[in-house]
């Protein structure tokens, strides 16, 4: 991939990073209630220590002490940052929607063929199908025995697993991926690449910092994105809306990622709907948001150099793990250990040399996937109300 040059005033709208907060906030109280925690798969205390280095990490933005100002401040700076952008976009919407889908193309080497994107930024988010607010629980089904109900609930925890970790992913790829845009919104702007990241990185702090409960269809959403699996003949398709161009790239990417995170699903169809069914709720969505960047950071320190055209191929891998090795591998590296580290390497290794892409993504036709997938970034209507009490 070629480098692309950047020149000072540019990089200095990129770098939004601050001096190190001298005292840090403690981590918010409603994260004793952890649904992590009930999955098994952090050990020896690693999940405090994850969460306390994401807690460090989000004050460390913030060359002030962000944990100083009222929150209704905050949700406030947001609204009139989104305000600003979209304005700033209205002209735009053509030619950064053209951006965003070459960007992804670009991350993962997809050849036009294989994946069909498309890219729109919009004013609000509208749903085109119906998704679970509310897992569904073991009582929603019948179980042939305790043996299977027990592999049920094991299938749950690695894909809640997965889908934190695809968040994580695509937040990551998102935030490295401005050497690939910035050239070409700045000379259409320059004022955008300086808002993106002050908006992303506000949103980021909030959303971690912030009971968000989810509690019907109402609630109002930044972006979203609806994959479709292909049938034969087909291909798969990813549908991205986000209402500044930011968050639409984050959700285009996530669709890739979510795609892609089907090979981890049961092969048994009913199965796998009744894993997605429990896992996949909307009302997940905020932990994973919270925890997903650091669970794909644990994966890539332990790999180093990492190029994202493997990606996909890696990624199969991963989530195509047995679900008791893909726990007693993750459960390593999630607490640091050895065995962690190099299987992550010999798996990274393993994967660069997969390249038949059209084969790969035509696989995804025998997985079962949900068909909506949101993401709980905060609009300029709703941080108006909680601005106003509402």
């Amino acid at each position: 991939m070629k480098n692309i040059i950047i020149n000072e005033s540019q990089a200095k709208m990129l770098n939004e990073a601050g001096l190190p907060l001298k005292t840090r906030a403690a981590l918010p109280s409603f994260m004793e209630n952890n649904p992590f925690d009930a999955t098994g798969y952090f050990v020896n205390g690693s999940l405090d220590r994850i969460l306390a280095q994401r807690n460090a990490e989000l004050q460390d933005y913030f060359s002030d002490d962000i944990n100083s100002y009222e929150k209704n401040r905050i949700f406030s700076k947001l609204s009139k940052l989104i305000t600003k952008c979209k304005k700033l976009e209205e002209p735009l919407r053509d030619q950064l929607e053209r951006i965003c889908n070459n960007v992804v193309v670009k991350i993962f080497g997809i050849p036009s063929e294989s994946m069909e994107i498309t890219c729109e930024l919009a004013d609000e988010i509208s749903r085109t199908k119906q998704f679970h607010i509310k897992p569904d629980t073991d009582e929603d089904y019948e179980y042939e025995d305790l043996d299977e109900m027990s592999g049920n609930d094991s299938e749950v925890n690695k894909r809640r697993i997965i889908n934190a970790i695809s968040y994580g992913v695509a937040w990551r790829m998102t935030e490295q991926s401005g050497r690939l845009w910035i050239n070409d919104v700045f000379e259409s702007d320059e004022d955008l690449p300086h808002l993106y990241s002050q908006i992303m990185k506000i949103n980021e702090y909030l959303v971690f910092n912030t009971d968000v409960e989810i509690k019907d269809e109402s609630h109002k959403q930044g972006g979203s994105v609806e994959t479709t699996l292909a049938n034969e003949g087909d291909t798969p398709k990813v549908s991205a809306t986000g209402v500044v161009f930011p968050i639409l790239l984050h959700e285009t990417i996530r669709g890739v990622v979510e795609l892609l995170s089907s090979y981890g699903l049961p092969d048994d169809m009913s199965a796998a709907e009744r894993v997605t069914n429990i896992a996949d709720a909307l009302e997940n969505d905020p932990w994973n948001m919270r925890i997903g960047p650091s669970l794909w950071d644990k994966i890539q320190d332990c790999i180093g150099n990492f190029e994202t055209e493997n990606f996909p191929y890696f990624y199969k891998e991963l989530v195509s793990m047995p679900t008791a090795e893909f726990e007693r591998v993750m459960k390593n590296v999630f607490a640091g250990t050895r065995f962690g580290k190099r299987t992550m390497e010999n798996l990274y290794e393993k994967s660069k040399y997969g390249h038949d892409y059209n084969k790969f993504v035509g696989d995804l036709a025998l997985k079962q996937e949900k068909s909506v997938i949101e993401d709980d970034y905060f609009t300029d209507e709703e941080i108006q109300e909680w601005d106003n009490g509402e």
